[in-house]
């Protein structure tokens, strides 16, 4: 990977606050890395329909900056496509099989802070209608 460290790439989904979880809201893709140009360059690594944005992250707590590249995708329907975003559903695949692709660890985050984070991949996909490709 171009003399980078394979990072793990994170996924963590959620459903709309106070309805049920089989509404899914929104998923996020998340790696981190040492250097926006780590991150920078590990996003160049997906094909630009996976839409991997990078951002610097300064961390107050250990006086660090970091690189993050991420992909957040909104679920919610907009009235025209039957209560599904199917764009972000194309999206959803193409990180996860580039991602697989690449060789690159897929992991899930159930974000213990929260009430309305799916605790598993599995348990999103379902949700989101989401299929093997």
């Amino acid at each position: 990977m171009n003399g980078l460290t394979a990072p793990v790439l994170n996924i963590e989904a959620y459903w709309r606050h106070r309805k049920d979880a089989s509404m899914p809201c929104h998923y996020l893709f998340r790696a981190e890395f040492a250097t926006l140009e780590q991150a920078q360059q590990f996003a160049a690594l997906f094909p630009k329909t996976a839409k991997l944005t990078t951002v610097t992250c300064y961390d107050p707590s250990r006086g660090t900056k970091t690189g993050i590249a991420e992909n957040y995708s909104n679920l919610t329907a907009d009235g025209s496509n039957g209560g599904v975003n199917e764009t972000a559903i194309r999206r959803y695949r193409t990180l996860v099989k580039a991602a697989a692709k690449l060789g690159i660890t897929v992991a899930w985050y159930a974000d213990p802070r929260t009430s309305n984070a799916y605790q598993t991949r599995e348990e999103f996909e379902r949700a989101a209608g989401i299929t093997a490709a």
